[in-house]
């Protein structure tokens, strides 16, 4: 793969991310046995170390495949507390609320705005959320709002973004 540039093959480096994501969650509810390893885990780690924003999150897809929507909201805002600066974990909390609890919980949506503000700030991020703005319509208003909050810097960008996906089809 060395010199592929998924560029000039017409996908952006967030596409490619968020296909990753949407892959790392579909093998997250592959089977019982996962779920449990993940979930135990996670379980284990946040004992040893409370603050641990991944074993989190992780504790939060776990609850929410277990259909506890009230441990999935708890653990996703430890996550967003202990780890609110980690660009790469922002894209994943967005994933899990966007993709597996659209509609689920409005609290989820208004935890996770900070990972919103926080992926604003970089371009692959306002790409990632660009993306999201298209192709997943109940995330509009999420993403519309903390948009409305940030600089005209990145509130152009994201513009310009959503611009060219529009040109692009």
């Amino acid at each position: 793969m060395a010199g592929l540039n998924p560029t000039k093959l017409g996908y952006s480096y967030s596409l490619l991310r968020m296909g990753i994501i949407r892959f790392i969650t579909t093998l997250f509810i592959a089977g019982g046995i996962l779920l449990t390893a993940c979930a135990d885990l996670a379980r284990r780690t946040i004992a040893r170390m409370p603050t641990h924003g991944l074993a989190h999150f992780v504790a939060a897809q776990a609850a929410y495949h277990r259909a506890d929507p009230r441990a999935a909201q708890s653990h996703l805002e430890k996550s967003v507390a202990f780890a609110g600066f980690e660009g790469w974990l922002a894209e994943r909390r967005l994933a899990l609320v966007v993709y597996r609890m659209p509609g689920d919980s409005l609290q989820a949506s208004t935890t996770i705005k900070s990972d919103i503000a926080t992926l604003l700030t970089t371009q692959s991020g306002a790409e990632l959320l660009a993306r999201y703005f298209v192709r997943r319509p109940a995330s509009r208003a999420l993403i519309a709002d903390v948009a409305a909050t940030a600089s005209a810097r990145r509130q152009t960008r994201l513009t310009n973004i959503l611009r060219a996906l529009q040109a692009a089809g």
